[in-house]
């Protein structure tokens, strides 16, 4: 082999081993990337990871006083997607710098899974793509606190 080629080679094997290191230090770096998103109230605290795994939960002693428990579950999964929101949208910049000029790091990690989102106190129970299934009945929910 030519000491042109060699050097050529030793180059590229330099340039892989550079990229396989901003590599893990990307992974680390998202590996610990989180957001944390709270309720106007400060009764609910929602952590949630880059790839959008909900961290930490934490409820104050208030929370089951001034919610009822679909306000409650529809608060904390609403409070769960802004935080996935943001959690992504950090991930995408993180991920942006060392991606070539013009890249969309959104595109490499696809669409974020959707949160289901409680609605009139209930969530669907449709199981995904099955349209004729009839909706379970709607039971009247009594609070654990009030009659």
């Amino acid at each position: 082999m030519s000491t042109e080629h060699r050097a050529r080679v030793e180059e590229l094997v330099a340039d892989y081993r550079r990229s396989r290191e901003r590599v893990a230090e990307l992974k680390a770096e998202l590996a610990t990337l989180e957001e944390t998103v709270s309720s106007e109230r400060a009764t609910v605290s929602v952590t949630v990871g880059s790839g959008g795994a909900l961290r930490d939960l934490w409820l104050s002693d208030r929370a089951y006083q001034q919610h009822r428990p679909a306000e409650l579950a529809e608060l904390i999964l609403r409070l769960a997607g802004t935080a996935a929101e943001r959690a992504a949208r950090r991930a995408d910049e993180v991920v942006a710098e060392a991606l070539p000029p013009g890249s969309d790091p959104a595109a490499l990690r696809g669409r974020p899974p959707e949160i289901p989102v409680a609605t009139a106190g209930r969530r669907s129970t449709r199981p995904a793509g099955d349209e004729d299934a009839e909706e379970p009945e709607e039971h009247h929910q009594r609070s654990w606190l009030r009659d």
